[in-house]
Formats: C-alpha cells, sequence, structure tokens
C-alpha cells in the first residue's frame, strides 16, 4: 500500500553489498558515499532500512554477514559505513537467503526490496562454488526470494569494463531478473536513490 500525506512509506529496504577483494579501491570507495547518502536520505523519510556487506572466506567453509547499519538504526551507527571493506570471495546465494530473512524478522512491510551492489559473478573457492554452478544457485535463490514477495534489484558495477562481451552486467543478467547497470561510479548513487523512488510509485 501507498501512503499519502505525511505518512512514512510503508517500504523496507536493504543493501547488500558485495565484500569481495575485488571491489577494493574505487568501487569500495563509491559504495561507501553511496551507502551514507542512501542513509540519511531513507531516515528523513522514515523508511526502515539496513545496510550489510558479506563476503565468503577464502578456503574455508565461513560466510561472514556485517551489518553496517541496522533497522531503526541509532545515529553512531552510520559511522559503521566506513568500516566497509574488500577482501576474500562471495558466496551470494547463500547471502541473498539470509538477508530475506533478515529483512521479514526485522520489518512488517507489504513493499520489501533487497538492493544487491556487484562486481562480478558468485565465486567461493572452498567448494568449487563459481561458474555455472554458482550463477544457478544464486538465480534460484533470487527467484525463490522475489516469488516469496521479496523484490530484488541489483546493481552492476562496470565502471572500468570497455567490452560489452565481458561486463558484470553481461555476467549478472543470467542472475537477476531486475539488474541495473552503473558504468560511472558518480553516478552510483543517483541510480540506488532511483530504485527506491520507483519501488515507492
Amino acid at each position: 500500500r501507498n501512503t499519502r500525506g505525511n505518512e512514512v512509506p510503508d517500504m523496507s529496504v536493504l543493501l547488500l553489498i558485495d565484500g569481495s577483494g575485488s571491489m577494493n579501491g574505487d568501487r569500495r570507495n563509491s559504495a561507501m558515499i553511496s551507502s551514507v547518502i542512501l542513509h540519511e536520505v531513507l531516515k528523513k523519510q522514515g523508511i526502515q532500512h539496513a545496510i550489510v556487506e558479506h563476503r565468503a572466506h577464502s578456503g574455508k567453509s565461513e560466510v561472514d554477514v556485517n551489518i553496517l547499519v541496522d533497522f531503526n538504526a541509532k545515529e553512531e551507527e552510520k559511522l559503521n559505513i566506513m568500516l566497509l571493506d574488500a577482501e576474500n570471495n562471495t558466496r551470494d546465494g547463500l547471502a541473498l537467503y539470509w538477508a530475506e530473512k533478515y529483512i521479514n524478522q526485522k520489518t512488517f512491510c507489504d513493499n520489501k526490496i533487497i538492493i544487491v551492489l556487484s562486481d562480478g559473478q558468485p565465486c567461493h573457492d572452498y567448494d568449487d562454488y563459481y561458474g555455472a554452478v554458482a550463477n544457478k544457485d544464486t538465480a534460484n535463490a533470487a527467484k525463490k526470494i522475489i516469488s516469496r514477495g521479496t523484490n530484488i534489484i541489483a546493481v552492476a558495477l562496470d565502471n572500468d569494463c570497455d567490452d560489452e562481451e565481458y561486463s558484470t552486467y553481461n555476467d549478472l543478467k543470467e542472475i537477476y531478473p531486475h539488474l541495473v547497470q552503473c558504468k560511472d561510479l558518480k553516478r552510483l548513487t543517483g541510480q540506488i536513490l532511483n530504485i527506491v523512488s520507483k519501488q515507492l510509485m
């Protein structure tokens, strides 16, 4: 249901950030800046939101999910966004299931959305979780979660890609039915806010 007047929008957002090693440098910095701005905008609008990074440990079975900003966060929690890091691998299917469970446990809005920031296909070298196996697992997870009522929109970070054939967008379009391409990191914040805005319509 949409809200009117000064009512709080019936919506919750979980920003799920790829914390793998390839996200270092400009991508990490842009994700950090976009997260801070998104947090401030959603807080001002009264929209429940969480900002989370995820990674899988290279050579180990462990998967880490770090909650940087929790739903109904205290003011000082936004400083946790500065701890955003880039190392190791990712196991995106498992991270998506975690995100679905978390957003359903913490919020009771009709309109729930997971925004995925990623710069490549899922890969966890612990048990050969990469390529077709990892892509199919993640695609199946996304399909199930969407069918159960939580929307997923992914943003493919392609800021240093000159070849569309080998772009992150091209890789991820087989996984996510709703995908946005970011070729310029300076536009990332605007693209994320645009995703949220469209969900409110």
